[in-house]
């Protein structure tokens, strides 16, 4: 068997057979259709695939070379830590726990390859095994407090209340714990029917430092399942005070606000050992995602949802890093993956048109928006989601009727969010007129709004009236905004609007350093080089826009004729200043 050290030595000197493979990979996004089991002659071609595939974020295809190299070299300790971390990305976690087995020592210090196996085990109810496994080993910080939470629930599982309890509380020492901590012992002493207990820690719970929709719900349920019907509707309409969205309690409180007797009690959050286990899994990958640490988080929603894969919440938390990790597809799967029976479909489908519309899937993006609208009229949410959509693919015909009708039904509670909209889509149908009301009605909601303040002044420079106004609301957007690019175009466009065109370049050339991607205002540029008589740099600037992706507020018809052509008219110049 070869060391990893060969396999690391050796590596190099396949450089021209990894430059084949690549070249013939690269024709597509994956190294496996679906379905594939492709693998290669020897383990040293199936590292390479593997280390491809991961450079290509292809998580599954990693996995999958991987484990056929380590098959091949069963003793290769670098292909096993290889193959366990990319299982472990990939949700693999039966395969991640079998190659992390063999691995462990006494003396092992590899936490998270205890945890994946601990996690193989919750999952599967084998409760005894997972809290042996968790018995030795050195543990770092983090993973100590995730590794006592998990102990908790494995205890418990195998009927130790008492020892959960104190393996739980034990994870709290550490304050940014704290809040997952009192939940989980709220849970726990609700399964118990320790009644007064499990309410003061539901309580601590939902105090304003540690609340969540989710802790929220189980105390609610708890009230509930108790015949405290009104305390519970209380405590669920704390979710609005707090959250944009919160499913849970939203639920819980329509259920209740619907009069109706219930034939079922409300279910609890957590109604065993491994539910328990999940959830203390999400709370964690909160943390980590808060920080940031997406990486890192991922690994933890994969456990949750293999623990549980009906946790509506741990699914979208993952879908949501998985297209931050640059993971679209793997997004869209596990959004469509979630129950249309659980209160997180509504926006997971919401989040899977956004997925398909940032991915230019645009049609079907706008199927999902418009299905979700047409379901849930009543949904202001979704019925502006549905409306910006229309507007982001410039139908503003189509959005401009969505917008006054959301207006009229919100009444003085109307945003400035939605009177913004309602003005760019009146401009961009040619009724600017008509736009500047929608806009000064925006402003009078929120004075300081920079894009609302940089939009009404374009409207105006553009339009040739109430210049002096015009300049002073860019100039008053940008001093709020000072590295927009888009608002220092506007200030550019202004000055080439008056005929300066010395100054629109020195603002332009700014823009553009800001916005190098966008092709309106490099065309912008273009054309205020050719007035400032620098006619070379014009028609740099003009190819250069058509090197861009294609955009459409921008003739790209036009750009080849001012590239052929030049700028055969001079504008017309605002007989003003600023």
């Amino acid at each position: 068997m070869k060391s990893p050290r060969t396999i690391k030595r050796n590596v190099a000197s396949f450089a021209i057979a990894a430059g084949l493979f690549l070249l013939a990979s690269c024709a597509t996004t994956s190294l496996m259709d679906e379905g594939e089991e492709r693998v290669t002659e020897s383990a040293y071609g199936d590292y390479l695939a593997a280390r491809f595939a991961s450079g290509m974020n292809d998580v599954h295809a990693a996995a999958h070379y991987y484990a056929a190299a380590l098959e091949k070299e069963p003793d290769n300790d670098l292909l096993r830590q290889q193959a366990f971390l990319s299982a472990l990305l990939a949700g693999r976690i039966a395969d991640s726990a079998n190659y992390a087995a063999p691995a462990l020592g006494t003396d092992s210090e590899a936490n998270l390859m205890r945890l994946a196996i601990a996690t193989n085990a919750l999952g599967k109810k084998r409760y005894a095994a997972a809290l042996g496994v968790l018995e030795t080993g050195k543990y770092g910080p983090f993973n100590g407090e995730v590794r006592q939470l998990l102990r908790g629930w494995a205890a418990y599982g195998t009927g130790d209340a008492d020892k959960a309890l104190e393996y739980i509380k034990s994870a709290g020492e550490a304050p940014v714990f704290a809040r997952i901590v009192h939940l989980q012992l709220a849970l726990l002493l609700d399964l118990e029917n320790r009644m007064d207990e499990a309410e003061g820690a539901y309580k601590i719970a939902v105090e304003p430092g540690q609340i969540s929709d989710r802790a929220i719900y189980a105390y609610g349920s708890f009230l509930e399942r108790h015949g405290r019907a009104d305390e519970a509707r209380a405590v669920y309409e704390q979710a609005s005070h707090f959250f944009t969205q919160a499913p849970m309690s939203t639920m819980a409180l329509d259920r209740l606000n619907e009069g109706k007797p219930s034939k079922r009690r409300p279910r609890r959050l957590v109604r065993n050992a491994s539910e328990g286990a999940a959830e203390a899994l999400y709370g964690t990958s909160q943390i980590l995602a808060a920080q940031a640490h997406f990486d890192k988080s991922l690994v933890y929603l994969e456990m949750a949802r293999f623990i549980n894969p009906d946790h509506g919440a741990a699914v979208q938390l993952l879908a949501r890093v998985m297209e931050v990790e640059k993971r679209p597809e793997d997004a869209l799967r596990a959004f469509a993956s979630i129950s249309p029976k659980s209160p997180y479909r509504l926006d997971a489908d919401l989040n899977r048109a956004r997925v398909l519309f940032r991915t230019d899937h645009r049609d079907e993006a706008l199927a999902v928006f418009r299905r979700l609208a047409e379901e849930n009229p009543d949904n202001d949410r979704l019925v502006t989601a549905y409306a910006d959509a229309l507007r982001s693919v410039n139908k503003y015909k189509e959005a401009l009727p969505i917008y006054e009708q959301l207006i009229a039904r919100q009444g003085k509670s109307a945003g400035w969010q939605l009177y913004f909209a309602r003005g760019t889509a009146l401009e961009r149908l040619g009724r600017w007129r008509e736009s500047i009301g929608a806009f000064r009605k925006a402003l009078e909601i929120k004075p300081d709004q920079p894009d609302v303040l940089n939009y009404l002044g374009y409207t105006y420079i553009n339009a040739g009236e109430n210049l002096d106004e015009g300049f002073a609301l860019i100039e008053k957007a940008l001093s709020l905004r000072p590295n927009a690019g888009y608002i220092i175009d506007s200030l550019g466009w202004a000055h080439y609007r008056l005929g300066q065109y010395e100054q629109a370049v020195r603002y332009l050339e700014r823009a553009v350093e800001m916005e190098p991607g966008e092709p309106t205002i490099s065309d912008h540029l273009a054309d205020a080089y050719w007035q400032a008589g620098r006619h070379l740099e014009a028609r740099f600037q003009w190819s250069h826009t058509l090197s861009l992706k294609p955009d459409e507020d921008v003739d790209f018809d036009l750009i080849r004729d001012k590239l052929e052509n030049g700028l055969r008219d001079a504008p017309e110049i605002a007989n003003a200043k600023p």
